[in-house]
Formats: structure tokens, sequence, C-alpha cells
């Protein structure tokens, strides 16, 4: 297997990985809803945001995870021609 051939295969795990932790954090954020309604959720080294703005952050991961792995794909199938 070539080194290039392993560096995706790493991209893909680290972005499989990323979706993981950005649903556990959806997880969390659900669960701090349903107890502490109107609180703020804390966020080590940037502060604290209401719970639906914090969302944006696993959503954004989400996203991010996606395109890493759509970008990846085509550049693999474009250097396979």
């Amino acid at each position: 297997m070539a080194l290039h051939e392993r560096l995706v295969w790493l991209v893909f795990f680290l972005s499989g990985l990323l979706v993981g932790v950005s649903l556990l954090l959806y997880d969390e954020l659900i669960t701090f809803a349903l107890c502490c309604p109107g609180e703020r959720y804390p966020f080590p080294l940037i502060g604290s945001f209401p719970v639906y703005e914090a969302s944006y952050f696993p959503f954004g991961g989400i996203i991010l995870a996606f395109i890493i792995v759509t970008l990846s794909l085509r550049h693999t199938h474009v250097e396979g021609k």
C-alpha cells in the first residue's frame, strides 16, 4: 500500500472520529438542555454559549468531516484515471 493510500485512509479515520465526537457533543448538549434549562453550556478556553448557539460547533464538525471525505474521494478518483 502506497503512502498516499495510507494517508487517505488516515483522513477517512480522522473524519469518522470527528463525526463521532460531534455526535457525542450533540448528545451532551441535549442532555444539558433537558437537565439545566436556560443555562449556558461552557466550552473550555472560548467561554459559554446558550445551548442553541453551542449546537453550531458539532454541526460544523459534521459538515467539515463530510467535506473532507468528499474532497478526498474526489482527489483519489481523479488520480486513478
